[in-house]
């Protein structure tokens, strides 16, 4: 095949007509070419050399389906909703059914006994640093401390402090210097250091029952069981210095610092190192006092608490204050947070931690939790109790007594299956705002779920009655807040948007909601649904995957209804009869829907397309006329209102002229391939009409489509239709369009072979001028 290109002036005043028609090659019809390749030949045409100076018409059409020429965009996001509520508190409030007076009772009777920690559990304020001592409450010079006669009356009393040091005492003085400083009732300080050889002499014990401090370093003391007798009688002391004994040292035993520790319980300070608390405990457990020995988790747990930072803080405070006499009582109220884990206790008490909000007591030995001040911890919110020897349901009681109470840590006890039981337990705590009770139990969320599941096990013959109430209280709590609830003034009857996701409804009423335009309900397992009768405002029900849900009762409901844009009722998976591959289904549901509700877009999460639309009307019993009729007004409305999503597809609403002008359109590039009748159509409103893409149809007869003195057209394309209308006809329409530049008319019964195409161009006046017209015939690619 070649190419023609016929020209026979390219004055400014002619005109480039295009055709296109069916292309043959060895006898058969070759597929029609698409618009785009249509646009590609004749552009190629043009750089083959011969017709370098004809310009192409500004023109272009494509294939995009019209759905996609705008961003779909789901009714759902439209809808915000602006619930005006109160602001969101930190903490929440108990739920309904929650008897205070009972609650405050049995807080009451647990006793609320502060259990200080060992270092304030002294009757004696801190050691005064040396520093403080007055010269009068210092005694430094050995013939006073040998010959106590000396001194002046009531000197002894005062003396706080005495030192004796570098003097060599004979046998004699060391025998009897226990026996000396017995008269010293009130020394807390004691320095005996480098008194020479003799010193090894040293037994007996010292009677000075206040001394705080003791330095026996730089000696000869060599046996360690005159030390344990010399140091027996003093209970209140705290640091022990006996470094500079060679002898000494030679006979420790290998429990030595225990051994001594259980002399004198309050030791803190051996030979200038903090002792920790193990060898504390171990020292008062093996060798304390008896009444100690009787109450050794209360001592560990005493012990335990010196070692946290805000008592040390407290302490070094108080050692500062006792420099001038003064002396601050235990405040445990600093403390916030408090992590003693693994730390062997099988005991614990925080009756004074008023401000206590984490408790980690994991990987220890307790047992019990009553009586232990969980009932008077007014702000714990975390409770790590982990790999404990918890064994008794009964203890799970006493964290329903803690009221803001949130997480709770309990896997690794002897206590199984305890999940259900700590839940309805714990029922009435305050929690948040949005979720009563406790939230997380072993690091997993409670669900609203379990709530119910708690209260059908374990709860009354009542409780087990209202679950159906107390599960939607539950949902409504968390999707506005249980502050909200209380506070505003008809907050559910100015809510837009309900979303239940995750949650199992089995039962619900809408009825309360009477402004709401979204109800997200997809997937809670509900059973029965009412209200929605009521809901004039509905835009948007979304009741997937709710297989138990029947189909009658819901389309009884939603029969009245007006103002749906989405409905969703599908069952995924399965043979559900609402499948979402069930093409009935899915058309049933459109033709129920569609004309109560004009602006109804989407269906089981589809847009509706414009073929759904009219096979409703069909569906519907509409006669046939009136269906095309319906389709045409349809494809017109969405070539003229891209952009307007808001568009109303009701059949009088589609109608001309009411949605758009068609004065003002000039280009319908988009009404190709919908299946138009040329009885339907009319195209004389649209006189500024400009360029027109009808390829794709059903169009026979050129003649009925309006399309006579549409002055200003330029581009028309027909192609791929069914007309049959006689080419003189189609001649004489043509010379109605005098800025006509490019016409299609390839695969239509009037355009068969190029007879038919030399035949409509001799039909033309203008093509026999000698000037006028430029002529372009492209065989091999505009066809």
């Amino acid at each position: 095949m070649n190419d023609v290109l016929v020209h026979p002036d390219l004055s400014s005043n002619s005109k480039a007509l295009l055709f296109s028609f069916v292309r043959t090659y060895n006898g058969g019809a070759l597929p029609p070419l698409t618009p785009e390749q249509e646009a590609a030949a004749f552009q190629a045409s043009l750089r083959r050399g011969k017709g370098d100076q004809l310009k192409p018409p500004n023109f272009s059409f494509t294939n995009i389906p019209l759905e996609e020429l705008e961003p779909f965009q789901h009714p759902a996001s439209l809808v915000l909703d602006d619930v005006q509520g109160a602001p969101e508190p930190e903490v929440g409030s108990e739920p309904e059914g929650f008897d205070i007076q009972a609650f405050s009772l049995r807080r009451q009777s647990s006793p609320n006994v502060i259990c200080s920690p060992f270092g304030f559990s002294k009757t004696d304020p801190p050691i005064r640093p040396f520093s403080s001592y007055r010269h009068e409450e210092i005694l430094a010079a050995p013939e006073f401390i040998l010959e106590k006669s000396t001194l002046p009356s009531g000197a002894i009393e005062n003396i706080k402090c005495v030192i004796l040091h570098g003097v060599n005492l004979d046998k004699k003085q060391v025998k009897a210097l226990p026996t000396l400083l017995a008269s010293y009732i009130n020394v807390e300080v004691l320095v005996l250091n480098k008194l020479g050889p003799y010193t090894k002499h040293m037994k007996g014990r010292l009677k000075c029952p206040r001394i705080r401090t003791l330095d026996l370093a730089n000696n000869s003391l060599d046996s360690f069981g005159r030390l344990l007798d010399l140091i027996s009688g003093l209970t209140r002391l705290e640091s022990l210095n006996i470094e500079g004994n060679p002898s000494l040292h030679a006979s420790l035993p290998l429990d030595y610092t225990i051994r001594l520790v259980g002399s004198c319980p309050y030791m803190e300070v051996l030979n200038g190192k903090s002792l920790d608390v193990e060898t504390r405990f171990q020292g008062i457990s093996m060798y304390g006092p008896k009444q100690m020995r009787h109450d050794l988790p209360r001592i560990r747990w005493q012990l335990v608490l010196d070692s946290i930072p805000e008592v040390k803080q407290q302490m070094s405070h108080n050692l500062a204050l006792a420099a001038v006499g003064e002396f601050a009582p235990l405040d445990l109220s600093y403390v916030v947070k408090l992590a003693l884990p693994s730390c062997k206790l099988p005991y614990f008490n925080v009756c004074g931690f008023s401000s206590l909000e984490e408790l980690d007591l994991s990987s220890n030995f307790i047992e019990t939790l009553r009586n232990q001040g969980l009932e008077h911890a007014d702000r714990l919110r975390v409770f790590d109790l982990r790999d404990n020897l918890i064994g008794r349901r009964e203890e799970l009681k006493v964290f329903g007594l803690v009221p803001l109470l949130r997480v709770v840590m309990l896997q690794g006890n002897k206590l199984k299956n305890y999940r259900s039981r700590l839940i309805y337990e714990t029922r009435f705590l305050k929690g948040s705002n949005r979720v009563g009770g406790l939230l997380t139990v072993d690091r997993e969320e409670v669900s609203i779920m379990e709530r119910c599941g708690a209260l059908l096990m374990w709860g009354t013959s009542a409780e087990r009655r209202r679950v159906d109430d107390v599960r939607w209280a539950a949902i409504l709590r968390l999707c506005y807040g249980a502050h909200q609830l209380a506070t505003v003034p008809g907050l559910l009857q100015g809510v837009r948007r309900l979303l239940l996701l995750r949650q199992e409804v089995p039962s619900l009423d809408l009825a309360q909601f009477t402004n709401l335009e979204v109800a997200d309900l997809a997937g809670i397992a509900l059973f029965k649904v009412t209200g929605l009768d009521t809901l004039t405002r509905l835009r948007v029900l979304n009741l997937a995957n709710n297989p138990s849900l029947k189909s009658t009762p819901v389309f009884q409901q939603i029969s009245g209804l007006s103002s749906l844009e989405s409905f969703s009722f599908f069952v995924v998976g399965g043979t559900h009869k609402r499948s979402p591959q069930s093409k009935t289904y899915r058309s049933k549901v459109i033709t129920r829907l569609i004309f109560a509700n004009r602006r109804l877009q989407v269906v089981d999460e589809q847009p509706i397309m414009l073929e759904e639309r009219i096979a409703a009307y069909k569906n519907s019993g509409a006669p046939a006329p009136l269906m095309e009729q319906y389709r045409f007004n349809l494809v017109l409305t969405l070539n003229c209102t891209i952009g307007n999503p808001g568009r109303d597809y009701h059949f009088d609403a589609v109608l001309p002229g009411q949605q758009y002008q068609p004065r003002d359109i000039t280009i319908l590039r988009r009404m190709a391939g919908w299946g138009i009748v040329s009885e339907a159509a009319n195209f004389q409103p649209f006189q500024a009409l400009v360029e027109l893409d009808l390829s794709g149809n059903r169009i026979q007869n050129l003649l009925e489509l309006g399309l006579q003195g549409l002055a200003l057209l330029r581009v028309i394309c027909l192609h791929n239709n069914e007309i049959d209308t006689p080419l003189a006809a189609v001649a004489e329409l043509m010379l109605g369009w005098p800025s006509l530049e490019v016409i299609t008319l390839r695969s239509n019964p009037c355009m068969r072979t190029d007879d038919d195409r030399l035949k409509l161009i001799g039909l033309i006046p203008s093509f026999r001028m000698p000037v006028s017209f430029t002529l372009l015939f492209d065989h091999a690619n505009m066809i």
